[in-house]
């Protein structure tokens, strides 16, 4: 097995938010809640990644964040179960989660 620890973690975001209504922003999806996040571009801080992927996902705009810590998690061998998950196995050991609240 390839020693993947010289590999870089990818930069990922999660975001928990209440709307103005004091809903919180998630979906359900297979009985799974999803909060907005995901992979942050290679153009853009870790803030502007949490502030794209909440708008595409919910279409709100958060005006107060708060970044509440970050976790790096290293996938396991049988993590990728997609074509794009096995690409980003190749090049990533992990994720660096970073995770945000705010409204």
């Amino acid at each position: 097995m390839k020693d993947r620890s010289n590999l870089p973690f990818r930069l990922n975001c999660e975001g928990y938010f209440i709307d103005k209504d004091k809903n919180i922003l998630a979906r359900k999806e297979n009985g799974i809640i999803i909060f907005p996040g995901g992979g942050v571009a290679e153009n853009e801080t870790i803030t502007e990644g949490i502030i794209r992927e909440t708008f595409e996902e919910t279409g709100a705009v958060i005006s107060k964040l708060k970044e509440l810590g970050k976790l790096n998690i290293i996938w396991e061998l049988n993590w990728a179960r997609t074509e794009k998950q096995q690409k980003r196995y190749e090049q990533f050991q992990g994720d660096e989660m970073h995770f945000f609240s705010g409204f």
